[in-house]
């Protein structure tokens, strides 16, 4: 499952989130967060539905979490 803006979603329900965001505004950012638990291939299902909706400015994520010593 996704999470986009504090709602469950499916993918199909992504792409139609994401076309809708890029006609109302051409210049829509996308940011793209997954947690330590997310696979691969989810993270890239979003990113190729970001390509598809015409979406040109998105980018992943990342932080970073300093070991406990």
């Amino acid at each position: 499952f996704y999470i986009v803006n504090g709602r469950i979603r499916s993918l199909d329900e992504i792409r139609q989130v994401l076309a809708d965001a890029v006609k109302a505004h051409p210049q829509q950012v996308v940011l793209i967060r997954g947690d330590r638990r997310a696979y691969h291939e989810k993270v890239v299902a979003v990113l190729d539905a970001c390509i598809k909706a015409k979406v040109i400015h998105y980018s992943i994520a990342t932080s970073f979490q300093k070991s406990a010593e």
